[in-house]
């Protein structure tokens, strides 16, 4: 996986089907309302101060093993549309999707 920095934040790239994977997996429960968290392409891109922190969790357990992150500088990344348009947070803990994402 590569962590994206730019001037303004920091993105964790993911591809969808991992992403898919973890979401369905009901792990998401701390996160940030995916409010600053996009999709780009057929990746995800997930917010440093929460997002990617809860997913980097997840991913090294459910696979047993540490993620392996490249870092690297872009000048601003292609958002598609926010996370947020597909997911609901319901009573604070748990994810409602709301649509397919492909």
């Amino acid at each position: 996986m590569k962590f994206i920095s730019t001037p303004s934040h920091g993105y964790l790239k993911v591809e969808l089907s991992t992403f898919k994977k973890y979401s369905d997996s009901k792990a998401m429960k701390n996160y940030s309302d995916l409010e600053y968290s996009y999709i780009a392409s057929k990746s995800v891109l997930l917010e440093e101060d929460v997002d990617a922190g809860e997913f980097i969790l997840w991913y090294e357990s459910f696979y047993n093993k540490k993620i392996s992150i490249s870092n690297t500088y872009q000048k601003s990344v292609r958002k598609t549309y926010r996370l947020s348009d597909n997911y609901r947070v319901v009573n604070g803990r748990q994810p409602v999707y709301l649509k397919e994402i492909t």
